[in-house]
């Protein structure tokens, strides 16, 4: 059975502010054409697979008013190899659209639908081409199943945002250069409980210490960008994406940092965590896993306090060695396993 992805973009030919919902972290992209700077602004998600819900996403994009006329031509490609995934996408008049017919004659209804639907269309090869122009435009897209000919119906998997450069199409507003990612992982599908059939634990372990330039993983040495710490409260903070990277590949796991407004979405195994800057709180499906010390920003970088990985790692025991400022955490991790025929 196929399962709809819902996709929503906002274009505008002015600059606009857009409020996204409470999940998904915001991704931006500038790009110089020879009409101008265009800038978008893009939605990553994180989506349940195995689930009846409706996968929903978006990106904004600001375009100089010489590119009245001119089109924009995407597609959707797997994040890993860069394939072509395989949709079809159809489009809907939003909510905000249809408020706007209220008081209009059946003539200027049918006229506003009819001028809708000509800025978007279909090409082959699963390219989408939209036509901009100078006022604001909302669009909602219903996407169909994405395929699964990559040996993907049993794994976690990115889809990426591309716009076409190339010189097959004229009016192309990026005519002449090269094709590019405008947002990775638009989508990023993980496995969900529907799906945990055929996995297994192994035992895990690591070693911080305060200050040190890398970190101990099942005795394994790994380089930190920014190494660990101890706050001014005395308690040991941990550099999460390093610890995110030091984990196997077969585990599940993603991070995606919304810059803008200094948030995290984690992705740990077949959860995922709300993790703001300042705040001494984790969001975990609405509720609030609160912490005794604030997440702090350094370098650039969003550390976490220890406390904050137990709650990540549920299968975990931490042992601290205050003398020393080391802390070692042991415990199991899920690997997923490809499903027999």
């Amino acid at each position: 059975m196929k399962r709809g992805i819902m996709i929503g973009l906002i274009l505008a030919g002015i600059m606009t502010t857009t409020v996204w919902a409470e999940s998904g972290a915001t991704y931006r992209t500038v790009i110089p054409t020879q009409d101008g700077t265009v800038e978008f602004q893009c939605r990553q998600d994180l989506f349940r697979k195995g689930t009846r819900s409706f996968p929903y996403g978006g990106f904004a994009v600001t375009v100089p008013a010489k590119a009245e006329g001119k089109k924009i031509y995407l597609d959707l490609v797997y994040t890993d190899t860069g394939r072509q995934a395989q949709v079809t996408i159809s489009t809907e008049p939003t909510e905000e659209f249809k408020k706007g017919l209220n008081g209009l004659s059946q003539q200027e209804v049918n006229e506003r639908y009819e001028n809708f639907y000509q800025t978007f269309s279909r090409l082959e090869y699963d390219v989408y081409a939209i036509k901009l122009a100078a006022e604001h435009q909302e669009y909602i897209f219903s996407c169909n199943e994405y395929d699964t000919a990559e040996g993907l119906k049993d794994k976690a998997y990115g889809l990426s945002l591309r716009v076409i450069g190339g010189k097959e199409y004229a009016d192309n507003l990026f005519y002449g250069q090269e094709d590019q990612i405008i947002c990775p992982d638009f989508y990023y599908f993980y496995l969900g409980t529907d799906w945990k059939k055929d996995y297994t634990e192994m035992p895990w372990g690591m070693t911080v210490k305060a200050d040190a330039e890398d970190i101990w993983v099942n005795g394994e040495d790994y380089s930190l960008d920014v190494p660990a710490y101890v706050n001014e409260a005395g308690t040991l903070m941990l550099p999460l994406r390093d610890v995110m990277d030091s984990l196997p590949p077969s585990f599940q796991k993603k991070i995606f940092w919304d810059r803008e407004n200094q948030m995290a979405y984690v992705l740990w195994d077949q959860e995922v965590y709300m993790m703001r800057a300042g705040e001494n709180k984790i969001e975990l499906r609405g509720k609030e896993i609160v912490l005794k010390t604030p997440m702090e920003i350094r370098e650039g970088r969003l550390f976490l306090p220890i406390e904050g990985l137990e709650n990540l790692w549920k299968v975990c025991n931490i042992q601290r060695d205050f003398s020393s400022q080391t802390a070692t955490m042991e415990g199991t991790l899920s690997f997923y396993q490809s499903k027999a025929e």
